[in-house]
């Protein structure tokens, strides 16, 4: 065994004392031995080391040795990243690579995982070990398959408590097998996976971080820029960055390792990585800064050190504004040719608060952020997209390669070789891209996938929006129609999924197109209880005055499930007051007014709507995915007077917290998709996964089918 740990590092009781018990030998060396490719497989040759533990920082860090002769090598202490792991694993076929979990408090390790090639999208932490429980759970309640929950562990290896500290209440409780023993709550989210092992997700409130508004999963970042070609690592880390006077805002940067070799010059590879972020990731989770290293700094007791890395971001942050400060001194500034660039420019320097700005200056490298980058595109008013702002990240650039023309297609994927078309509706915001994550859990790798824009969501004034439901549903139709006669594929197998107010929407372009669509995703189509129900008596004087409205456009910039907001509505009478709200929430009104004619448009299209007496005629069939909290007595009514086919799926999230579900939680909604599929599923059909699986199809009423909220999604279906 080699042992390289300090003494106070858990992992030394796991290098010294299982090896001794065992009749083994120890070589001890110092943790710089790991750090050299070529000592450490002098070391390994020349002392015949068999096996090697390390934390997960190391192991990423030496995931590209070639170190023959080792048997065993055992990691753990943090999030093991698959594409290091496999790296690893295809240059050491014969290695068993052991995965582990267990805070400090429980002894070393409570769970261990034999890591295998080819498995899923990450790789679990394993099954507990022998004397040791592990319990998943949400307050009082344990989490079923599937659903994330803090994670208690029990069993023979827990300490008693802290010595003499006041948290022991807390952090120990009594376990819940038995009693006479202590159980230890660590403060991590995992959830259990069909196969009985445990699936790390994040530290509470670590992993998660809130950036303009939206939660973001840190992991979810990292392992998509993970995917990128000529990325050997990454660590992605929130900082909070000022951007003017006083405010300040999270941003996400991220510290990328490049494949030695990677084609081109680093701004090259800098610039490509970037492209393929913003293709991949909706504008909010997108890193502002993107800083290559050689390696990651790591810990005296091998972690990543943030605090180095945050010492890292400020200082290459002030490098590249003062290089960029520089420049300019000595040469003449690349001012606008046009009036175009120059009043990009003039919108570059009032959100940036820079004034020496020249038309070839990145945005990223003057310290431009995603949010920042966002405010530009919205006070440009249509001329691009902001994730054109990402791709082509200078004035000269970004001013020639905008579209000449205002599109409704937003493409959300694009694979090389699509077999088949699917097109999403988003609700009452109109945010195309906000499906996006969603799309990528429901439809399969060959599906083209496009958002549609509304009108008037780009540029009030060159495309007005649409009043009227039945406008915006031959509007819609006319543009998927068009969509399909280019793309050459197969117009008789469409799918939509249509979200919130969209589902309506997407209801009447089924019916439209007739049997061009055969299946139909219908996500959320009911009415959030934190909303005013339909039947509130409005208030005419304004539409400021109006809760139900102005509920709506609060819903779409705050956390709905964390704040009153009804109570906010009811505060707001005038569009001051509307802003005064949003400002308080960190929301700039630069970025919400130019959308203001649009929501506004949007609602007279629904407001005065009876769902239930609305007309469907489509044959298509349908799944409704119906959210926890949400009021369907419309959508049933919909339903029951047109005869439509529809199976139903209960799902434990809310309105919209839906939409950021992982992919795994989207399973039966794939199944539904999949050609096998069976077209319609009575109380007599068979179970499209096993019994023993975390989702279950059944012909159960639907007054029993409805689950708790710490239930798995459980599935009804029936014939309407």
């Amino acid at each position: 065994m080699l042992q390289c740990s300090a003494e106070g590092f858990d992992i030394f009781v796991e290098e010294v004392f299982p090896t001794l018990l065992a009749g083994g030998c120890i070589d001890m060396v110092p943790k710089q031995v790991l750090l050299s490719e070529e000592t450490l497989r002098r070391v390994v040759k020349e002392d015949a080391v068999t096996h090697l533990t390390v934390s997960t920082s190391l192991f990423h860090a030496v995931s590209d040795f070639s170190l023959p002769g080792l048997r065993t090598v055992i990691t753990g202490g943090e999030k093991l990243k698959k594409p290091q792991y496999e790296r690893f694993q295809r240059k050491h076929p014969d290695t068993c690579i052991f995965n582990t979990y267990g805070p400090t408090e429980t002894t070393v390790i409570a769970s261990l995982h034999k890591c295998e090639l080819n498995e899923g999208r990450d790789l679990p932490i394993g099954k507990p070990i022998h004397g040791t429980s592990i319990y998943v759970a949400k307050g009082v309640q344990l989490c079923p398959v599937g659903v994330a929950g803090e994670v208690y562990i029990g069993g023979a290896g827990v300490s008693p408590g802290y010595l003499g500290a006041e948290a022991n209440n807390e952090a120990f409780q009594k376990d819940l097998s038995d009693g006479s023993r202590y159980m230890f709550r660590t403060g991590d989210l995992a959830r259990w996976l069909p196969d009985g092992n445990l699936e790390f997700v994040s530290r509470v409130g670590k992993g998660q971080v809130k950036i303009r508004g939206f939660r973001v999963e840190i992991g979810d970042v990292t392992r998509t820029l993970l995917e990128a070609e000529g990325l050997n690592d990454c660590y992605v880390l929130p900082v909070t960055r000022t951007s003017d006077g006083d405010s300040s805002e999270m941003a996400l940067v991220a510290f990328i390792v490049m494949d030695e070799g990677h084609p081109g010059t680093e701004s090259d590879a800098l610039a490509r990585l970037r492209r393929y972020a913003a293709s991949k990731l909706p504008a909010y989770m997108v890193p502002s800064s993107f800083i290559p290293m050689e390696r990651l700094p790591l810990t005296a007791f091998g972690k990543i050190d943030e605090r180095s890395l945050k010492d890292i971001y400020s200082h290459t942050l002030q490098t590249r504004q003062n290089a960029t400060l520089e420049t300019h001194r000595g040469e003449a500034l690349s001012a606008g040719r046009t009036d175009a660039e120059r009043e990009m420019l003039c919108i570059w320097q009032d959100v940036l608060g820079v004034e020496d700005i020249g038309i070839d200056d990145n945005f990223f490298e003057l310290g431009g952020t995603s949010f920042q980058a966002l405010q530009v595109a919205t006070r440009a008013k249509g001329a691009f997209e902001v994730m054109e702002l990402f791709q082509t990240p200078t004035i000269r650039e970004l001013m020639g390669s905008s579209a000449a023309q205002l599109s409704y297609l937003v493409p959300l994927r694009r694979p090389s070789r699509p077999r088949k078309l699917a097109f999403c509706l988003p609700g009452f915001g109109g945010n195309a891209r906000a499906l996006g994550e969603a799309a990528d859990g429901i439809f399969s790798a060959d599906a083209a996938v496009f958002g549609l824009r509304p009108k008037g969501m780009v540029n009030v004034a060159a495309d007005p929006p649409l009043e009227d439901l039945d406008d915006m549903i031959r509007h819609t139709t006319s543009v998927i129609q068009q969509a399909i006669a280019d793309s050459g594929l197969d117009p008789e197998n469409i799918t939509l999924l249509g979200y919130s107010a969209g589902t309506l929407l997407a209801l009447g372009v089924a019916d439209a197109l007739k049997t061009a669509v055969t299946k139909v995703v219908l996500v959320a189509p009911g009415s959030p209880t934190y909303l005013p129900a339909d039947n509130v008596a409005q208030k005419t004087e304004s539409m400021y005055q109006d809760i139900r409205y102005t509920s709506l456009l609060l819903s779409l910039f705050l956390q709905p499930q964390d704040q009153d907001v009804i109570g906010l509505a009811e505060s707001i009478q005038t569009k001051a007051d509307l802003m005064k709200v949003l400002s308080h929430a960190g929301i700039d009104a630069a970025t919400v007014e130019p959308l203001l004619p649009y929501f506004a448009a949007r609602y007279k299209t629904q407001k005065d709507l009876n769902i239930g007496e609305l007309t469907c005629g489509s044959r298509a069939d349908i799944l409704v995915v119906k959210c926890e909290g949400d009021d369907y007595t419309g959508f049933d009514q919909l339903v029951a007077k047109n005869g439509l086919k529809v199976q139903t799926q209960w799902c434990p999230r809310d309105h919209f917290e839906v939409l950021t579900a992982p992919s795994e939680e989207w399973q039966q909604v794939r199944s539904f998709l999949s050609p096998a599929a069976p077209a319609a599923l009575g109380s007599s059909a068979a179970s499209l996964l096993s019994e023993d699986g975390p989702y279950l199809w059944g012909g159960v009423p639907e007054e029993r089918a409805r689950p708790s909220f710490a239930q798995p999604w459980s599935q009804t279906s029936r014939i309407r």
